[in-house]
């Protein structure tokens, strides 16, 4: 983006908006794209943040471990969410996170032949037994779909044709990924080959993606999976604007 276009775009900030953004920067630890969209989720009041958290579970079984401290996002990251969200709520003290506990994942993505109300009753336990901060709200991803009216059957066409909507430096990069799966998150159980799993979870981005911007279209994202580039570009295939996401977590940049 050229100075000029930088600066057009800044005069939609007031204060508070300019104070939000210089604790994004500080934060960042990817490259934060300042964009249209981002001036409005921006001065959208209050502000609105969004987080999977990917799922913890007991190697070689497909279970859930009940405790949202054995994701990713908060195994890893719960220090430094603090500290970020900190530094936004002093700017705006009604700063709100949304936190997404993906239970359709086992079965969509890492392909989990047991019952999918297992492992939703399993989110459930995990949302009830967290002490929550004031801004925090955590959802069950298939509450989510229900709420804006999604059926199984819409994932399920965006899968029949997301070959057709995927460049293939994404796939192959994504099979790549799921390759090495084992190596580099040895408690996750997956069925089937590793073609077929990156398939299905292109798919599951794409059309989270498509939902967010339904039921959540002033809102940040926090990406926490890496590499960056690849990761934000799946949420795009289908929607009409770009999600607006920032990296205020450091993770590694391989595939």
């Amino acid at each position: 983006m050229g100075t000029k276009e930088r600066n057009q775009l800044m005069k939609g900030f007031d204060s508070r908006a300019n104070g939000l953004l210089s604790v994004f920067t500080r934060f960042e630890q990817g490259e934060l794209l300042l964009s249209a969209n981002f001036v409005e989720a921006l001065n959208h009041q209050p502000l609105q943040l969004m987080a999977f958290a990917c799922l913890g579970s007991r190697r070689g079984r497909e279970e859930i471990t009940p405790d949202i401290m054995t994701t990713i996002l908060f195994r890893r990251f719960h220090r430094r969410i603090d500290a970020f969200i900190e530094a936004l709520q002093r700017i705006d003290p009604m700063t709100e996170l949304h936190i997404f506990l993906p239970d359709f994942e086992p079965r969509r993505t890492w392909g989990w032949e047991g019952d999918q109300s297992d492992v939703t009753l399993s989110c459930m336990i995990m949302r009830e037994d967290v002490e929550l901060l004031p801004m925090q709200k955590i959802h069950l991803w298939s509450e989510i779909e229900e709420g804006c009216g999604c059926e199984e059957e819409a994932y399920l066409g965006v899968l029949s044709r997301i070959e057709s909507l995927t460049p293939s430096w994404m796939f192959q990069e994504e099979i790549v990924f799921f390759r090495e799966l084992s190596n580099r998150h040895p408690d996750i159980l997956t069925r089937g080959k590793p073609r077929d799993i990156a398939k299905h979870q292109l798919a599951a981005y794409a059309h989270e993606g498509s939902v967010l911007e339904r039921v959540f279209p002033n809102a940040i994202l926090l990406q926490a999976d890496a590499p960056f580039r690849r990761r934000d570009a799946m949420f795009a295939p289908l929607r009409s604007s770009p999600l607006v996401i920032a990296h205020p977590f450091a993770c590694e940049t391989s595939n």
